[in-house]
């Protein structure tokens, strides 16, 4: 919790005592597991050497207990995401694999989230990142509600491939989802890390009666006929929130009804339809 609020010293603080303690000593599981939290520590705080040498201690300590599923551990997608940063892609590869084990060993929802990403993540440093991006675009939201957090890192690693495809305005968009949940879950080092990305993108003057990525999120659940309760759930926010952005929503398209939104919903869609068979290679030809 420190570290995603942006506490890193208070983290780091916390950990070192019971890591000291725990590792060499009998307690091999519970070293492994301190281990792996200090692991997440390095890699927020940009370390990710000292996070490899943490995380690669800690695999060794599961497998001299004979664990090759450390249960509680979920690092494997921050391994291979700092092994690509740190060019050991073949090492990032393996870890994959490692992931792609324990999810057929023992499905859970958080491997179903994960894993999307850290394929694409490795997938785009093999130098193929339109097939990276096409792994996150069929990456399925609605089985994720209850990962959030997960959700916000899936649509901050998209919006970085999208910047490297120069896809501006798709990028920008999905910087936009990860900025909203990111905020909505208080993790200030992960609101300023995606707003560093947005800046990367170079500045945009926005029209006036354009919609943000999050209302036209918001735009595109409502067309579909779902409650503000069930958008609430979908986009991870409050019913409040949803009702402030569906007033934003129907001021900006000058617009009074559900039912004059789906017209205007379907009219973009087969407008966007018609631009992507006129100009295959241009940003709005991907959707997000």
């Amino acid at each position: 919790m420190d570290v995603h609020r942006g506490r890193l010293d208070r983290a780091r603080s916390t950990l070192r005592p019971l890591v000291a303690e725990a590792v060499g000593g009998e307690k091999s599981w519970w070293a492994a597991q301190l281990l792996g939290v200090q692991g997440v520590v390095e890699f927020v705080a940009g370390d990710p050497r000292e996070a490899d040498r943490v995380l690669s201690q800690m695999r060794l300590l599961l497998e001299q207990i004979g664990m090759k599923d450390g249960l509680l551990d979920r690092t494997e997608p921050i391994h291979a995401e700092l092994l690509v940063q740190l060019g050991q892609i073949d090492r990032a590869r393996e870890v994959v694999v490692r992931l792609e084990d324990r999810g057929r060993a023992f499905p859970r929802p958080w491997i179903d989230v994960t894993l999307p990403r850290t394929r694409a993540i490795v997938t785009a440093a093999d130098g193929d990142i339109p097939a990276a991006i096409e792994i996150l675009n069929a990456f399925d939201l609605s089985g994720a509600q209850m990962l959030p957090l997960e959700v916000g890192f899936n649509w901050l690693a998209k919006a970085r491939l999208l910047r490297r495809a120069k896809q501006r305005r798709a990028a920008a968009h999905a910087l936009g989802e990860a900025v909203a949940i990111f905020e909505r879950l208080g993790a200030v080092t992960w609101v300023e890390r995606a707003r560093d990305e947005l800046g990367l993108l170079g500045p945009r003057r926005r029209a006036p009666d354009e919609l943000t990525a999050t209302e036209l999120r918001v735009a595109e659940l409502a067309a579909t006929g779902i409650t503000n309760r069930e958008i609430a759930r979908a986009a991870f926010m409050s019913e409040k929130t949803v009702e402030a952005h569906m007033a934003r929503v129907y001021r900006k398209l000058g617009i009074r009804s559900r039912a004059q939104l789906g017209a205007r919903m379907a009219g973009n869609r087969e407008a966007a339809r018609w631009k992507r068979r006129e100009t295959p290679d241009s940003p709005a030809s991907t959707c997000t």
